[in-house]
């Protein structure tokens, strides 16, 4: 994989050409079409090959290279990981997913898609990320019909260094479905939807938690990072703190920013952060540990 700028404007050369060599073939096609059809049937069908199999390939081995080197100059040195891969695994698991209690999803081939997985450390506070892509079945309120949603988005993992002895989650009424949160918080789980006073971010989000624990709300320090994260980010925020660990799922932001293939890259393109709400998670962190028993 290229590391250096200099690499990465070599592969977007390869790429443009071959994208140029496509549509001289189909410009050429179109002109001989005029003259006879048969004659320009080669030159079609090479198109198309050159379009769908080099052009399209180079773009997506050039679109991996930015994406790469992007997170390796930004996110990786912040967290002392190693460079990432698109498909490379272990950061966070289906297990990790599941044992956080957050949401529903299915789990076989392909789901849940964890893709460009980064793992190091804050300090001594172990951090998980990826692009996370969840299945969620459901079943649609009173006719009961089967339907399935497909949530994608960050998904942040954090070892906690101790014990907070709660569990419960915070959602985003936009980051999980209202007909899957019930089936998943109140059906499955027997999570109790608390509310949140204006102030400590009910405004927006939905408390879910044990019946028993209805009364003893997330500390102060913890709802006042959550209002923070959500003034900044586009996306739309869900969590769970479950014990020791904190998981947060940033519906519609990604690590893997679209690639431009109009313009050559450039050490900006290749040095812009992705993921700057990640000292807004590391302040959730933070207070979720400063509230363990």
């Amino acid at each position: 994989m290229p590391t250096s700028l200099n690499e990465i404007q070599a592969l977007y050369r390869k790429c443009h050409y071959k994208t140029i060599a496509a549509l001289a073939l189909l410009l050429v096609s179109l002109a001989l079409f005029l003259v006879n059809r048969w004659l320009s049937l080669p030159f079609i069908l090479a198109a198309v090959f050159c379009q769908f199999y080099f052009a399209r390939r180079s773009r997506k081995l050039y679109a991996q290279a930015v994406t790469s080197v992007n997170l390796q100059k930004t996110l990786c040195r912040v967290l002392g990981a190693a460079a990432p891969q698109e498909k490379s695994s272990g950061a966070v698991t289906a297990g990790i997913i599941r044992r956080s209690g957050l949401m529903p999803f299915r789990e076989e081939k392909n789901s849940p898609l964890l893709c460009w997985q980064i793992q190091g450390r804050l300090g001594k506070l172990p951090v998980s990320l990826c692009d996370a892509t969840l299945t969620e079945d459901y079943h649609m309120p009173g006719s009961g019909k089967k339907r399935v949603h497909f949530n994608s988005g960050v998904w942040a993992h954090f070892d906690l260094p101790s014990n907070t002895g709660r569990q419960f989650s915070i959602v985003d009424p936009d980051a999980i479905p209202e007909a899957v949160r019930n089936e998943f918080f109140s059906e499955s789980k027997g999570f109790k939807a608390v509310s949140l006073e204006p102030e400590t971010a009910g405004r927006r989000f939905i408390l879910y938690c044990p019946a028993d624990q209805e009364n003893e709300l997330p500390p102060v320090l913890f709802l006042s990072a959550l209002k923070r994260l959500a003034r900044y980010t586009p996306g739309y925020p869900a969590l769970s703190v479950n014990g020791s660990q904190l998981d947060v799922f940033l519906r519609n932001r990604f690590l893997s920013r679209p690639v431009p293939y109009t313009t050559a890259p450039t050490e900006k393109l290749l040095g812009a952060d992705p993921f700057p709400e990640l000292s807004y998670l590391t302040d959730l962190a933070k207070a979720a540990s400063g509230s363990a028993s």
